[in-house]
C-alpha cells in the first residue's frame, strides 16, 4: 500500500513559514539583547551614579525564573540572596517591560528614601487585587498617587475618624471591647477550653473597628460567651485574606511582677506600661514606587522601580540589632530607668511599624491604643500554659509564605485575679 504523502508544495510552504517565523523571533531576540546591552554601556559611559548591586540575571527574562522555581518564598529568596552578596540594597531585574524591584534592608537608607526623597518614593502599584479592594481606589492606602481623591480621603480619615478629639470620645467603645476580651477568655478559662489567641487578637481588633464604626460588636446574634459569631467569623478572615493578597499578636510569656497593676486596665495607665510597649515593639521588630530618576544611598533608582523597605530585612539586620533572632525587650529599655521614651512608633525605621512619612500610618496613635490594651490585659488578667498539665511546648515556626506562626498559638488561661473582678456579661 502506497503511503500518502502530502504535495511537496504543501510541505515546501510549511517549511518556509517556519523558517520565517523562527527568523523573525531571532532578530527580535537579538534586537532587545542589544538595545539592554546598549543602555548599559551609555549609562555606564555617562556620569549618572551606578545601579544597585544585582544578583546574575538572564537576557530579557531577568530573575524571573528564580523567582517562578526558587522553593522558598520570593521575599526569603530576596534576603537569602542580599545575604550572599553582603549588601543592603539590591536591584532585582524582571522582564523587559516590567519594573525592577529594590529592596532595602539598611534603616539609612530607608530614611533617606522617606524623608529626602519622599515626594519621589510616594506612588504605591497599582494591582487588580488593590483595585478591587479599594473599590477603584478610593481609599487612602492603596491609591496609588497621591491625587485629589488621595488627599481629600485622608483629610477625612485624620479629622473626622482618628483625630484626637474622636479617639477620645470613642475611649468607652474600646473600653467595652477590652472588657470583652477578659470577659470571653475568662468564659473559655471557666469551661476548661484553650484560647487560640490568634482568634482572641483578630476579633479583638474587628470588635473595636466594629464598635467604633458602627456601634455594634456583632453583625449577626451575640454569642453567650462574648467569642465571634459565624459573620463576624467571616468578615475578619475576608480582612486578613485580603491583607494578605495585597501587598503582602500573641503572648509569649508572663509577667509575674506586673500583678500590682490596676485591674480595671485604664489607657491612662499606658505611661507606665513601658515593658509591655518594649514587648510589643519587639514583635513590630520581629511598597513604594519611584516615581522619577532618584539617587539614593549613592545608587540611581530608576523611574518606575518598586522599592521595598523590608519588614522582614529591617528588623532583623545584625547591623543594627544584637541577637536580632532573639526576642529582647529589654533591648528597647535605656537602662536608666526613665522608659517614658518607650513608643511603638519608630522613626529611625530600624524595624516597621507606622512607617513615615507622606505615606505613614494616620491611626498611629489608635493603633498604639489597641496593641498595647490587648498584651496588657491579656497579661494583666491571666496566667498562661501551653496545656493544661503546663508541659506543651510553643512552636514559634514560622509559616512558608508569611511571618505569622504555622501553627497558631492555643494556650489554656487561669485567673489570677479575685473571681468578682471578671466581668460577669459582655
Amino acid at each position: 500500500m502506497t503511503p500518502n504523502y502530502p504535495p511537496s508544495d504543501q510541505v515546501s510552504a510549511a517549511g518556509t513559514a517556519a523558517t520565517k517565523a523562527f527568523l523573525i523571533l531571532l532578530s527580535l531576540l537579538v534586537s532587545i539583547v542589544l538595545t539592554i546591552t546598549l543602555k548599559r554601556k551609555r549609562a555606564a559611559a555617562s556620569n549618572l551614579p551606578p545601579l544597585p548591586p544585582s544578583p546574575p540575571s538572564w537576557p530579557v527574562i531577568g530573575n524571573l525564573p528564580e523567582i517562578i522555581f526558587h522553593t522558598k518564598p520570593m521575599f526569603r529568596w530576596v534576603h537569602d540572596v542580599m545575604k550572599d552578596m553582603n549588601t543592603d540594597i539590591c536591584l532585582i531585574r524582571l522582564p523587559a517591560g516590567g519594573p525592577t524591584i529594590v529592596p532595602v534592608l539598611d534603616p539609612a537608607i530607608a530614611r533617606e528614601m522617606l524623608r529626602k526623597h519622599d515626594a519621589s518614593f510616594a506612588d504605591r502599584p497599582a494591582s487588580f487585587g488593590s483595585h478591587v479592594i479599594s473599590d477603584g481606589y478610593l481609599t487612602t492606602v492603596m491609591s496609588p498617587t497621591c491625587d485629589d481623591q488621595w488627599r481629600k480621603m485622608r483629610k477625612v480619615l485624620t479629622s473626622e475618624i482618628v483625630s484626637p478629639a474622636r479617639h477620645k470620645w470613642l475611649h468607652t467603645k474600646r473600653v467595652e471591647e477590652s472588657d470583652n476580651l477578659v470577659f470571653y477568655v475568662h468564659s473559655r478559662c471557666i469551661s476548661g477550653k484553650s484560647v487560640d489567641l490568634r482568634i482572641a487578637t483578630q476579633h479583638y481588633c474587628g470588635n473595636v473597628m466594629r464598635k467604633m464604626l458602627f456601634g455594634r460588636r456583632f453583625f449577626g446574634e451575640p454569642t453567650s460567651d462574648g467569642g465571634p459569631g459565624p459573620m463576624e467569623v467571616k468578615h475578619v478572615e475576608a480582612l486578613f485574606t485580603g491583607l494578605k493578597y495585597l501587598y503582602f499578636s500573641g503572648v509569649s510569656d508572663y509577667l509575674p511582677w506586673l500583678r500590682g497593676w490596676d485591674v480595671d486596665g485604664k489607657e491612662s495607665d499606658f505611661g507606665s506600661l513601658h515593658y509591655v510597649k518594649a514587648c510589643v515593639r519587639e514583635a513590630f521588630r520581629l511598597h513604594p514606587v519611584s516615581t522619577c530618576d532618584t539617587v539614593v544611598a549613592g545608587y540611581l533608582i530608576p523611574k518606575g522601580s518598586h522599592a521595598l523597605l523590608s519588614r522582614y530585612g529591617l528588623g532583623r539586620n545584625p547591623e543594627v540589632w544584637t541577637d536580632p533572632l532573639k526576642f529582647d525587650p529589654d533591648r528597647h529599655l535605656d537602662g536608666t530607668g526613665d522608659h517614658n521614651s518607650v513608643v511603638l512608633a519608630e522613626h529611625d525605621l530600624r524595624f516597621i511599624s507606622f512607617s513615615t512619612g507622606r505615606r505613614g500610618c494616620v491611626a498611629a496613635v489608635l493603633g498604639t491604643c489597641m496593641t498595647t490594651m490587648l498584651l496588657a490585659r491579656l497579661l494583666q488578667c491571666f496566667t498562661w500554659a501551653p496545656l493544661e498539665d503546663g508541659k506543651g511546648v510553643i512552636d514559634l515556626a514560622e509559616a512558608k509564605d508569611e511571618l505569622f506562626l504555622a501553627t497558631p498559638l492555643v494556650a489554656f488561661p487561669k485567673p489570677r485575679l479575685a473571681p468578682h473582678l471578671y466581668p460577669k456579661t459582655n
